[in-house]
């Protein structure tokens, strides 16, 4: 009976695996051509999607995923997150507009910029716990928030830092088809990367750590050493997706990084559920595109035309209809 049924669960998962492969590999020609093997759809049937709403969603799940690991796996709280793709936005201006570096190598940069101010912001978990980690992380938002609103006015002025289009050899990233072909495959291998970490020794001990700290420390788990790899892997993650995101936009200030910014990630895991990275891919799309545009049209109703979602992901979906 058991020799039976494992093939066919594994037959039904490469299926499975198989059929989402290719819904991904033909999303790009739908959302483009606004038609499903030739038939039209409108724009309401297509959820009022484009191939824009879907790059922006990719780069909200590595931040989403890179929150989840730092707070569901290790279970370290952060509200600060936004400081760290403010960190990796800042990375790449430096090291492209004025370095002139390539891109892949800006990339680096950014992820290893992000893992030092991640560490650096860790380092107040060795000796505080509960609301008062929670609000360090805070303070270091608005740390990395001012810092990055200096390093806008000093070198760019008021209208933002502008970013050039990215090139990977010969290879220009300035169609949404091509940045999607290219953020797909990294939020993939990056989801990879986080399960084979969380299998590994370390990452079952770090999962001991969030489970039960004392019993974990009582079976020789460094927990301090735990805690910085957390926090530098995940900011480096961050860091990479703020790049990223300000390589997309082509013109970012130091106001798409507030604290709401942040808020939408706690709000994406704890939908997807924290601590599960293979279950919830759903949520993130809904919680980094439906669940801000739904509560902006909300404001709207309350508030009339004086409300105006200046978001980066105002570009949604429109639910309020």
């Amino acid at each position: 009976m058991n020799s039976t049924s494992k093939p066919t669960h594994s037959a039904g998962t490469w299926l499975w695996l198989l059929l989402c492969a290719a819904a991904l590999a033909y999303l790009p020609t739908l959302l483009t051509e606004r038609a499903f093997f030739g038939i039209p759809l409108s724009n309401t049937q297509l959820l009022n999607l484009g191939l824009t709403q879907i790059n922006l969603m990719l780069i909200s799940m590595l931040g989403a995923l890179s929150l989840n690991y730092l707070t569901g796996c290790a279970g370290l709280i952060s509200i600060g997150h936004a400081a760290f793709f403010a960190t990796g936005a800042m990375a790449a201006a430096v090291f492209d507009n004025q370095l002139g570096l390539p891109f892949p190598l800006v990339l680096l940069a950014a992820a290893l910029a992000g893992a030092v101010a991640g560490t650096l912001a860790g380092l107040p978990s060795l000796r505080v716990r509960g609301l008062y980690f929670v609000l360090s992380t805070l303070a270091v938002h608005y740390v990395v928030a001012y810092v990055f609103l200096e390093y806008q006015f000093k070198y760019f002025d008021v209208v933002g830092i502008p970013y050039a289009t990215p090139r990977i050899g010969g290879f220009e990233l300035n169609t949404p088809v091509r940045w999607y072909a290219l953020l797909l495959p990294l939020v993939v291998l990056v989801y990879l990367g986080l399960q084979a970490s969380l299998k590994s020794r370390e990452g079952r001990a770090m999962l001991a750590m969030r489970d039960h700290e004392l019993a974990a420390t009582s079976v020789g788990v460094d927990v301090r050493i735990l805690r910085l790899k957390a926090f530098g892997l995940s900011s480096a993650i961050a860091s990479v997706a703020g790049a990223l995101f300000a390589y997309y936009l082509s013109n970012v200030t130091s106001e798409a990084f507030n604290i709401n910014f942040a808020i939408q990630f706690i709000a994406m895991i704890i939908i997807g559920g924290m601590g599960s990275l293979p279950v919830p891919w759903w949520a993130r799309p809904f919680g980094c595109c439906c669940l801000p545009s739904s509560v902006a049209c909300r404001l709207r109703r309350v508030m009339g035309t004086h409300f105006s979602a200046n978001c980066w992901w105002s570009t949604g979906p429109n639910w309020c209809n």
